[in-house]
């Protein structure tokens, strides 16, 4: 079992009122690239990797982001690491899955840290600004604990319950909130305040996910 998680933001990456997304120096972007995606998650699969494919077996397991779904403000160094985090991830199941080695990802969610802890309170320990939003977009309205996440890594790690798992990222404590900001043809609509001019069913259908398919008989067979 490999399981990779070193990584973080990094305030030379951070866009701030100060900092433009153009002021990014390039030293500072692959730096966080180094960190993130290189050493957090491509070295390790290339080490340990070929020895798991030779015994026939072995289970890896990278940790992504809630920022690697949905750009998230400012950390966009970290998003685009992460997100490529993913992408790597989900090749490496595909190349491995025939050859006993199962690659998977968890996306943690918000989980204060040192990193991200200046960014979600105040001194006095109040929440920011930034805190109540993540919070109103969170099911549980509160951060995660880091012993929320023990049971998906264990679940992901254990071959007798997740021998046909891979390429998958659990989501722990999130929801899909931010999808109304970058993915409906309107801008910052409640998903239960659905814009006045509404798309035919047809249309719509057809604009987020495709062709709707005919049912048949073979449906009843799909979970």
């Amino acid at each position: 079992m490999l399981v990779n998680c070193a990584g973080g933001n990094d305030p030379r990456v951070t866009v701030s009122e100060e900092r433009g997304f153009e002021d990014i120096p390039l030293e500072a972007w692959m730096a966080n690239y180094q960190l993130n995606l290189v050493g957090g998650a491509l070295l390790p699969c290339q080490e340990f990797g070929p020895g798991m494919v030779a015994r026939g077996q072995g289970s890896i397991l990278n940790i992504a982001s809630v920022s690697a779904h949905l750009p998230l403000s400012r950390v966009v160094s970290y998003s685009a690491a992460k997100a490529a985090v993913l992408n790597l991830s989900k090749f490496l199941a595909r190349e491995w899955a025939t050859r006993g080695v199962r690659v998977n990802t968890i996306t943690p969610g918000f989980f204060p840290a040192g990193q991200n802890r200046k960014l979600l309170f105040q001194e006095d320990g109040t929440p920011t600004e930034r805190t109540r939003q993540i919070w109103g977009h969170t099911p549980m309205g509160r951060f995660g604990e880091a012993h929320e996440l023990v049971g998906a890594a264990v679940f992901l790690a254990s071959r007798r319950a997740s021998s046909f798992v891979t390429g998958s990222g659990p989501a722990r404590g999130r929801w899909f909130s931010g999808a109304n900001d970058l993915r409906f043809p309107w801008k910052r609509t409640s998903l239960s305040r659905p814009p006045t001019r509404r798309w035919p069913l047809r249309r719509w259908q057809s604009w987020w996910r495709g062709p709707v398919p005919k049912p048949s008989s073979a449906d009843s067979a799909c979970c």
